[in-house]
């Protein structure tokens, strides 16, 4: 257990080198879901776009002492809704994904590392760098 942590650890410490990727959190109406989008952001690994009934999520914030003041809020009706413009209604330059392709070719052209030593380096680390993402869920690969 102890060593699949140190592994999360490292992942994230590489994660925070790079810029905070964009990520739509949709439908964040719980304290797990909204604190994990803005605790990813304080660490730097995410610029999370909340997309949601803005009022329920201002609501969930202020009950829970969380701080997204500035964090963009998409509105959205409903759970569905939210899910629909989370993968399709954002605009180009703030597009989500799991893995940013500009941090490919940051790899290629600044850090000269090559496709098998990119692919080592994303296999390495068994988990994936999302908002709801928990040091205990990594996979060991």
């Amino acid at each position: 257990m102890e060593r699949r942590h140190a592994k999360c650890q490292n992942f994230i410490d590489v994660c925070t080198t790079f810029p905070a990727t964009p990520a739509a959190v949709a439908h964040p109406c719980d304290e797990s879901s909204l604190r994990g989008a803005a605790d990813a952001a304080a660490l730097g690994l995410i610029a999370p776009i909340l997309v949601g009934p803005r009022a329920r999520i201002e609501a969930i914030a202020k009950q829970h002492a969380i701080d997204i003041a500035a964090l963009p809020i998409v509105d959205a009706p409903h759970s569905e809704a939210s899910a629909d413009k989370a993968v399709d209604g954002l605009p180009m330059g703030t597009r989500c994904s799991r893995l940013d392709p500009g941090v490919i070719l940051y790899l290629m052209d600044e850090l000269k590392m090559d496709t098998r030593a990119i692919e080592r380096m994303i296999y390495q680390f068994g988990c994936e760098r999302s908002a709801t993402t928990q040091a205990g869920d990594c996979i060991e690969r």
